[in-house]
């Protein structure tokens, strides 16, 4: 059975198996066509297994298969943005639009309990170290398809898949050349994206040869860019006054002999001047200015250039091929700190600036300092050499990965308190004069600031080994198997500069020393997987069609820590002959503590006001926070229990319907407590102690904190149909209702679902309904994106805030033409041009307020771009 014949039987039932992707556009035909071009065959390992099945009898698990089709109808700029759409991509998960302290770093988070737990894989192969991978670093141009797994696949893959796992396909024997460029804008300003991509590839006889390569410039946009983040005083939305009262603006200053509070009196004190009097200065209005310690960059911009290549070459058919596939990205993230600069520092009398005649303490707002910047260059880079093939009837595959991820940061324009202080105690003309009205010069200003530098590197390599086949035959069928071998060589290091190891005297915003670190870790790995097939009617048309069985098991042992033994067991019901199938499974997962986590260093920072409200001061304080990794954490482990059914009706071509249910339960889960959680009595991990003032010092260094519950129905409705005149249709409607979400620790049970706790909001529903269509020349793709409302409660003392968060509703859309079908003779050009024009959030919904939240927004449920237009053009030749 060819490929094209099995997808345009089966393509619903295997792109819906869970849940269909939002922006479905491809119909079945058009997919069949490019994936037989590409040479893909009809039996092939599918995410969760490493047995090589046909392609229809892949419906065993809750597997969700995104085509390369399905891409193209999003402004396609990156991996991580065609995901985070997905339902059952809930709660948090990291990009540059959400996450501007993560250096670009774009994570996925299924079912809501965090990236960390999700695996991610490339062709099938662990993607990057034990961070969380930047999935960011694949050009979109280079997928072929996504499968994801939605539930726990430890017992195939190891460590970290624990909600499930992510397998991204690359693209191999292509031939031919697409290239395409776009551009897209915020209408509210910012968030320009220009685009440039392409990716190649020819076959020689036994050689094929198939890469990529892209940019992307993203200009970011600033906080106050968006009124809603342009200050941190969110009383207007129901919120707290967030802003700074530490430092204003026109600056400050104490007088110890009168115990006075004044500041320059502008009005006779022109710009470019300094005072010749103390009578110059007048009662400083202390509260009236207080100001927003914003960063700047709330998506900062990012330059990024990145690729893959696959090269294969058969030297004996079927029996010996070798192989090399292998990724690389370069990436440049600019971010902007906390703008005005705000500090306090001694003045001395001998200063020749100082008219008081005695020392006085300065409160000094920098404004004319140009931003905080750090500078984040990221390079990811994998590559993979091998050789596969069959022999006497069993598949072998032996593989050697290198994975290295090296992040370079760059640190400038914080003002040092050491330099500050001695520029200030000067008594000649270079001294550093606070009083004028801004008069000081660039010189002087830079001489305030050092440089911190740190360089980061996470490598890690890994051999392996699998076998796989048939053993013998069954009544049923043959009983088939898949076994193998791991190993994996792990290091972790980072470095920081003489500057960055005395932060807390050389910086003002990062006010804390920073210690390098470093770890290594070697893991063995074995793993056995047999598929046992039950019952088969032999199409005799009964009520039972087949029954079928599959059991894994993988032992891994760390040389740091320990071993971890899991298993999974699957099983499927086909009934009336494959229109229904039940299916269920059980599997064991775990999550190994990081080298990170058991080695990285004790430090104490401190936060200031803005960030963390303390009830028993009744305001925005300083608070101190200890973090650090701890050398006695243990594994995480996780259950998942899933069933469902799937309903494809022969009397009604192209209806598909799924229904399943998960249970997934974590123990041990390894965490940092949030200090807000502390200061609120909510968090139930860490401690918090206070001094004589009152100051509180919370202890949020890593343990193993609690359990974590989560269960929920995953669903998909579908129904595709062709139409004479009007073209072809596809209805769509899918998505997540979580029945449960609360972490349990040191008998204390906190409800997650649908509340806004501990930073960590996961809302009830997330959907996704719509429509794509098909007529000649023409395509056109919408849907609306829905996440429900969450609780939050604050107890601020003299406000306190009890609400619901409003619901989030999204509606997209893109129209595209193919010049092909009608200028394609008459003009050579137009062969394999397509155009297209998109909107996102066509009625730029504005994110819903949230109180609780530092920013006023809720990270994890979008960003603040708002509307976003953009349109491209791609070229086939």
């Amino acid at each position: 059975m060819t490929v094209k014949n099995i997808l345009t039987r089966k393509r619903l039932a295997l792109l819906g198996t869970t849940a269909l992707f939002s922006h479905l556009c491809a119909v079945p035909v058009a997919q069949a066509q490019g994936e037989e071009e590409n040479g893909q065959a009809d039996v092939i390992v599918v995410v969760g297994s490493r047995i090589e099945r046909s392609l229809e009898d892949t419906t065993a698990q809750p597997v969700q298969f995104l085509s390369e089709a399905e891409f193209k109808a999003t402004p396609a700029e990156s991996v991580a943005d065609f995901l985070r759409e997905l339902p059952v991509n809930n709660g948090f998960s990291g990009s540059n639009y959400n996450n501007e302290y993560a250096g670009g770093n774009s994570s996925i988070n299924l079912r809501g309990v965090g990236p960390q737990f999700t695996l991610v894989l490339v062709n099938g192969r662990r993607f990057g170290g034990e961070s969380v991978p930047d999935i960011g670093a694949i050009p979109p141009e280079a997928v072929q398809s996504v499968e994801i797994l939605k539930t726990g696949g430890s017992s195939i893959y190891g460590s970290d898949a624990v909600a499930g796992v992510v397998n991204i396909r690359l693209k191999e024997d292509f031939e031919g050349l697409d290239l395409v460029t776009s551009y897209g804008a915020a209408t509210e300003g910012g968030g320009e994206t220009f685009r440039i991509a392409g990716v190649g590839g020819m076959t020689f006889d036994r050689l094929s040869v198939t890469g990529s390569i892209a940019y992307q410039d993203y200009e970011g946009f600033e906080r106050a860019d968006r009124d809603f983040t342009a200050s941190r005083d969110y009383r207007p939305y129901g919120g707290l006054d967030r802003r700074s009262g530490g430092v204003g603006d026109p600056n400050s200053f104490f007088i110890p002999s009168t115990d006075e509070v004044l500041t320059l009196d502008t009005s006779v004190v022109g710009p470019g001047e300094s005072p010749t009097s103390a009578t110059q200065f007048v009662p400083f209005p202390g509260e009236v200015n207080r100001f927003s310690t914003n960063e700047v960059g709330v998506a900062p911009p990012v330059e990024r250039i990145n690729g893959h290549w696959a090269i294969n070459y058969e030297a004996i058919d079927e029996v010996l091929n070798f192989y090399t596939e292998g990724y690389f990205d370069d990436r440049t993230q600019d971010f902007f700190a906390q703008v005005p600069v705000n500090f306090g520092f001694p003045v001395p009398a001998s200063n020749p600036f100082n008219p008081f005649g005695e020392d006085i303490f300065a409160g000094y707002v920098f404004n004319e300092l140009d931003f905080i910047t750090e500078t984040f260059e990221t390079q990811n880079f994998q590559v993979a050499a091998g050789v596969e093939g069959t022999i006497a009837d069993i598949n072998y595959d032996i593989s050697y990965t290198r994975f290295r991820q090296s992040v370079d940061r760059v640190y400038t324009n914080d003002i040092s308190p050491g330099l500050l202080t001695a520029a200030a105690a000067r008594t000649d003309a270079t001294a550093f004069n606070p009083f004028c009205n801004n008069c000081n010069t660039a010189e002087q200003l830079q001489g305030l600031s050092l440089v911190g530098r740190a360089d980061q590197r996470d490598e890690i390599e890994t051999i392996d080994v699998v076998f796989s086949g048939d053993l013998i035959d069954l009544w049923a069928g043959p009983l088939s198997f898949a076994a193998g071998y791991q190993h994996r060589d792990v290091s972790f290091e980072v470095n920081y500069n003489d500057v960055w190891q005395n932060g807390g005297t050389n910086f003002s915003w990062f006010s804390e020393d920073f210690v390098g670190d470093s770890g290594e870790r070697d893991v063995d790995a074995f793993f056995g997987e047999l598929l046992t097939p039950l019952y088969d009617d032999g199409g005799a048309g009964a009520f039972v069609s087949s029954v079928e069985a599959t059991v894994s098991v993988r032992h891994e042992e760390y040389s740091d820590f320990g071993d971890a033994t899991v298993f999974s067991g699957l099983g499927k019901v086909e009934l009336l002959d494959g229109a229904v199938i039940l299916r269920g499974s059980y599997s064991e997962s775990f999550r190994a503590p990081s080298v990170v986590a058991l080695n990285l260093p004790e430090q104490t920072l401190l936060e200031s006001g803005g960030f963390f409200f303390d009830p028993v001061r009744g305001g925005f304080f300083d608070v101190l926070v200890i973090t650090g990794g701890n050398e006695d954490l243990e594994p995480e482990n996780g259950e998942t229990i899933s069933f469902g059914v799937v309903y494809t009706p022969p009397q009604l071509p192209g209806f598909f319907a799924s229904l399943d249910y998960f249970d997934l339960e974590i123990t041990d889960i390894i965490r940092q407590p949030s200090g807000q959680g502390l200061l609120d009595g909510t968090e139930t991990a860490g401690s918090i102690t206070r001094d004589v003032n009152l100051r509180p010092t919370l202890d949020t260094r890593l343990n193993n904190g609690g359990d974590l519950s989560v269960r929920g129905i995953d669903f998909s409705v579908s129904y595709q149909f062709d139409t004479d005149t009007l073209g072809a249709f596809t209805l769509y409607a899918n998505g997540v209702y979580q029945l449960e979400n609360e972490l349990s620790a040191n008998g204390v049970t906190t409800e997650l679902l649908g509340n806004f706790i501990n930073g960590a909001p996961t809302p009830e529903f997330r959907g996704v309904f719509g429509a794509t269509w098909e007529n000649g020349a023409f395509d056109a793709a919408g849907n609306i994106d829905y996440s429900s409302s969450v609780e939050e409660f604050l107890d601020a003392g003299s406000v306190v805030i009890d609400r619901e968060t409003d619901s989030w509703v999204t509606v997209d859309f893109q129209v595209g033409y193919d010049f092909s079908e009608k200028f394609g003779d008459s003009l050579g050009l137009a062969n394999g041009l397509r155009a297209y024009l998109g909107v996102e959030n066509i009625f730029n919904e504005g994110l819903p307020f949230v109180a609780r939240s530092p920013d006023g927004w809720d990270r994890s449920i979008g960003d603040l771009r708002g509307r976003y237009v953009y349109g491209g053009v791609r070229k086939s030749f």
